[in-house]
């Protein structure tokens, strides 16, 4: 049985084979994509010269 790579289906895979539900696929991929942007603002914050972040909200 061929696989993703581990960062590529990993969660997608675990979700399967547990039988779990919707919130167990969302809530890594939520907390990552937070965890990046706060690391992101964070970044722009203490760098000198890094542009600000977010340069603009819709």
């Amino acid at each position: 049985m061929p696989l993703p790579a581990p960062p590529a289906g990993g969660i997608a895979f675990l979700g399967v084979f547990l039988k779990a539900g919707a919130g167990f696929v969302l809530f890594p991929v939520l907390s990552g994509s937070v965890l990046l942007m706060l690391l992101a603002w964070l970044f722009s914050r203490w760098v000198k010269g890094a542009s600000a972040y977010p340069v603009h909200w819709l």
